[in-house]
């Protein structure tokens, strides 16, 4: 079973990796969300938690289901970086 702090990165990685996809920075997420680029930087990594209402702002946002941030990123690693 999956700790806290697991969650926390494999959400992280798959909300960055749809950010990458559209082309958008920590910055840009950050502007959208309300919060300081390291604050993103802190929960691309799963340092921080994404709020359920940050996942459904970027889930909008993205024109995606908020499932898909809970799905694994395919070649993802540890930490929640992509690539």
């Amino acid at each position: 079973m999956e700790d806290a702090v697991e969650v926390r990165r494999r959400i992280g990685a798959s909300v960055r990796a749809e950010a990458a996809r559209r082309g958008l920075r920590q910055l840009d997420i950050g502007l959208r969300l309300g919060v300081s680029q390291s604050a993103v930087s802190g929960r691309f990594v799963g340092r921080l938690p994404f709020s359920a209402e940050e996942l459904v702002e970027l889930a909008d946002w993205f024109d995606v289901p908020v499932a898909r941030f809970f799905e694994p990123v395919p070649g993802a690693r540890p930490g929640g970086e992509v690539g």
